[in-house]
């Protein structure tokens, strides 16, 4: 009976196969020659490594085995901060796996089908004591990355969760060198969070220089293919710096049609000459993208109110819905949620921390009623547009 099963049609076959258990996949595999070559694929098209002995090595040994690496085709790296806690008398030492690590991110061209890499760094740190801990092993595979010169011709999709560089004065970023790149200019999709506990782990000037020099310039200007952008900000209101600081440097993508900011705080507007109002630079920049973008999500963003208590806010999210309903022409899907904290307020230009608005302040904020109308507004307009 084993035999005759494989006589069904391969479509089948791919079928039953989808539903199977990984466990009962490597038993298919040795079943014989015609199972191993239908079952390899489904096994080791998606992979998973992480920071300990075993997953490093085996990590590292099937990208050099070819007959199987070329049918990889997403690779996730998790790490996991207390992996050597629970292996206190394994064979290799934390330097050893990381050493391990480089050599198989080194490799990844020799996975030719990869089209996705996703990359969980574990730096949820606090304390500026503990920012080597919280970043070695992602020195180290971004490292690797750096110096490998072989082209991914297939990567479209890149997962950085926890991005963080060192920023010391003078410093270069592990993020500039051509092979990375080379690799972010070919992406179609790029997702990033900067990590919570940035406070602990760069000062208020570092983190301006980590924003300017690492994520602006190594990491979103490259990027001039992008179909899709994700940025998330993990942290406290008094980390909120991170994406206050030049909006206006991050550029304009012709292929971008989708977006989701998660966390972000926007710059409120500004008021010139003749009372003209001008929007903050990151709602310019999604208007900059009318023309291709489809979809649009806003999860628990907030506006920066400065010298709250002598001014309302410039802009209101009423007037950002209204402005973004009539500049998004293109855009057919939209969700906007969890808006825990809807404004922040601060007094000067730069000072820090960043505070929610009281309770009380936020009832007695006259005109903010008008935001879950306008959002509902918003949502009608794309809803209509949706079924054209």
């Amino acid at each position: 009976m084993p035999f005759g099963i494989t006589k069904l049609p391969l479509e089948l076959l791919s079928e039953i196969i989808s539903n199977v258990s990984e466990e009962d996949l490597l038993q298919l595999r040795s079943v014989n020659s015609c199972f191993k070559l239908l079952v390899t694929p489904a096994i080791f098209g998606s992979i998973t490594v992480c920071n300990e002995k075993q997953s490093a090595e085996r990590f590292w040994a099937l990208l050099n085995t070819p007959h199987v690496a070329r049918h990889v085709q997403s690779i996730t790296f998790e790490e996991d901060r207390g992996a050597f806690d629970r292996e206190p008398e394994q064979s290799m030492t934390k330097n050893e796996v990381s050493d391990r690590l480089v050599a198989a991110f080194f490799s990844l061209h020799q996975a030719p089908s990869l089209k996705m890499l996703a990359l969980y760094f574990d730096v949820y740190y606090t304390g500026r004591h503990q920012t080597g801990k919280a970043y070695s092993h992602q020195s180290a595979i971004v490292y690797a990355l750096g110096r490998n010169k072989y082209h991914l011709p297939k990567l479209q999709s890149l997962k950085i969760h926890g991005l963080l560089d060192s920023c010391e004065p003078g410093f270069i970023s592990l993020f500039d060198k051509a092979p990375i790149t080379r690799l972010i200019a070919s992406l179609r999709h790029l997702d990033f969070s900067l990590p919570c506990g940035t406070t602990g782990l760069l000062d208020s000037k570092l983190q301006e220089l980590f924003w300017k020099q690492v994520v602006v310039r190594h990491v979103l200007q490259p990027a001039v293919n992008l179909e899709s952008l994700a940025i998330t900000r993990r942290g406290s209101c008094d980390e909120a710096q991170c994406l206050d600081i030049s909006q206006a440097q991050l550029a304009t993508y012709p292929r971008l049609a989708a977006l989701l900011l998660t966390e972000i705080v926007w710059e409120d507007g500004t008021i010139g000459q003749g009372d003209i109002v001008t929007p903050s630079p990151l709602e310019d920049f999604i208007v900059r993208h009318r023309k291709t973008l489809k979809k649009l999500e806003l999860h628990n963003c907030t506006i920066n109110v400065k010298d709250y208590g002598r001014r309302p806010p410039v802009c209101y999210w009423a007037d950002v819905y209204k402005r973004l309903a009539n500049a998004l022409t293109e855009l057919v899907e939209l969700k906007v949620y969890n808006f825990e904290v809807p404004y922040l307020s601060s007094t000067g230009p730069s000072a820090r921390p960043l505070l929610p608005l009281p309770y009380y302040d936020l009832k007695r904020l006259e005109g903010m009623e008008r935001d879950a109308e306008a959002l509902k507004e918003f949502e009608a307009v794309v809803k209509n547009r949706d079924g054209r």
